[in-house]
């Protein structure tokens, strides 16, 4: 009896959120355009006293851009969070929302015009 009671208690955890801590790596597309090139990028998430906190790179030409994550919520296979990394012309930020199923996730910008559409492997 007591062991079932302690699954039956665990079992609302283990939905809450899926386990994004670790590397994970892919490419952006641009959605409503097929001849621009992907991008590959790369994000690291860690948990630090229940806090998920990510950075990463993204490689689209000589010099790759650090980015920033910023606002990370994660509410069962769904992620919504923010992407920021410095330009010549000051700061840009973009929010993305998706899914991750497993090893897999999957992310759209839904806020651009032609969206960007990132796909992202667990490594």
């Amino acid at each position: 009896m007591r062991k079932l009671l302690v699954c039956l208690l665990s079992l609302p955890l283990a939905l809450v959120a899926q386990d994004i801590n670790g590397k994970w790596a892919g490419e952006i597309k641009h959605g409503g355009d097929s001849k621009k090139a992907a991008i590959t990028v790369s994000l690291e998430f860690s948990t630090t006293a229940g806090v998920v906190s990510g950075k990463g790179i993204e490689n689209k030409g000589a010099k790759p851009d650090k980015l920033k994550i910023l606002n990370l919520k994660i509410t069962g296979q769904t992620v919504v969070f923010e992407t920021s990394r410095k330009t010549k012309d000051g700061t840009e930020v973009i929010e993305w929302a998706g899914t991750i199923k497993g090893s897999e996730m999957s992310l759209k910008s839904p806020k651009k015009k032609n969206p960007l559409l990132m796909t992202l492997k667990k490594s």
